[in-house]
């Protein structure tokens, strides 16, 4: 894969220490470690080139005499090594021609001029199979979405409302890659876990029919059950559901009803301020009760 550098591209995503990781997505964590793999092999096969035509910068391009031993050594040792990376990039084709090469130098005696004609192809080579390979760096002020996701979410929602981490990892990386619309998608189908946990928290019954199960009926009677219930379980509970419940009433429009449709579109900074209201909101609701619920208000 080869890695496209923006003008504010960065590798820190490649240097994650271990507690970033820890709150990383299985299936992010993968497509980390083939970014180390392949940025790694990507520079290392670069090198290896460059090591390889340095050895014969001296020499012309109609020197048909022998290869000294010395060079000899080098060119294998490079060769080996340069296998190695093109490998790990699954650039086929180079590998199979350095492969090529290499056996040369087992067998019979090898000229400057032909060794040099031959890394030219190899180079050339890796260019041509490196046309139709890309992989994009994250920009470095959105490292944060991918590697430390664990400041947003931290530990309440990740024990309390496990249901809701993966629709908050993939806004968190649509916003890393640049997609804040599908980013608040995710965030609203958060919420939408947070809204039946406090339905289930105030003992809402769930409306058996699917046309009872949209936002507009949940917050309606999430309302009437704050207004008319008689007794609360502990001090400050109703003052809390009346919060999350006017929370829940002013998302509904602007964000949540505008985002099934598609006229509306939101940029990246409306989709990082969605993502940080959101992840405040759904602390504050694994702060009191889980996602079945419990305990009851």
């Amino acid at each position: 894969m080869l890695i496209r550098l923006t003008p504010k591209a960065t590798t820190s995503m490649l240097t994650a220490d271990a507690g970033c990781r820890k709150a990383l997505p299985r299936n992010f964590l993968e497509l980390l470690e083939m970014l180390e793999l392949n940025a790694a092999a990507f520079y290392g096969a670069a090198s290896s080139l460059r090591a390889l035509q340095a050895l014969t910068h001296g020499a012309k391009k109609n020197d048909a005499s022998a290869m000294s031993a010395k060079h000899k050594d080098a060119v294998v040792r490079l060769l080996q090594t340069l296998q190695e990376h093109l490998k790990s990039m699954e650039a086929g084709l180079t590998s199979l021609a350095a492969a090529r090469l290499l056996s040369k130098f087992g067998s019979s005696d090898i000229t400057y001029n032909s060794f040099m004609r031959s890394v030219g192809e190899l180079d050339q080579r890796l260019r041509d199979e490196l046309c139709s390979k890309l992989v994009y760096v994250i920009e470095s002020e959105k490292t944060k979405f991918v590697l430390c996701q664990e400041q947003f979410f931290g530990p309440d929602i990740r024990d309390s409302m496990p249901s809701s981490i993966y629709e908050l990892d993939e806004a968190a990386m649509c916003i890393a890659f640049s997609r804040p619309t599908a980013a608040v998608f995710h965030l609203m189908r958060a919420m939408e876990i947070g809204m039946k946990a406090t339905a289930q928290c105030l003992e809402i019954t769930k409306p058996a029919k699917p046309a009872g199960r949209n936002w507009g009926s949940f917050l309606r009677k999430i309302d009437e059950a704050i207004k008319t219930r008689p007794a609360w379980s502990g001090p400050g509970d109703k003052a809390f559901f009346e919060e999350v419940y006017v929370t829940l009433d002013a998302i509904r429009n602007p964000w949540r009803n505008a985002t099934m449709h598609v006229e509306r579109k939101y940029t990246e900074e409306e989709a990082g301020h969605i993502f940080t209201a959101v992840c405040f909101f759904m602390k504050k609701i694994a702060s009191r009760i889980d996602e079945d619920g419990k305990p009851h208000a």
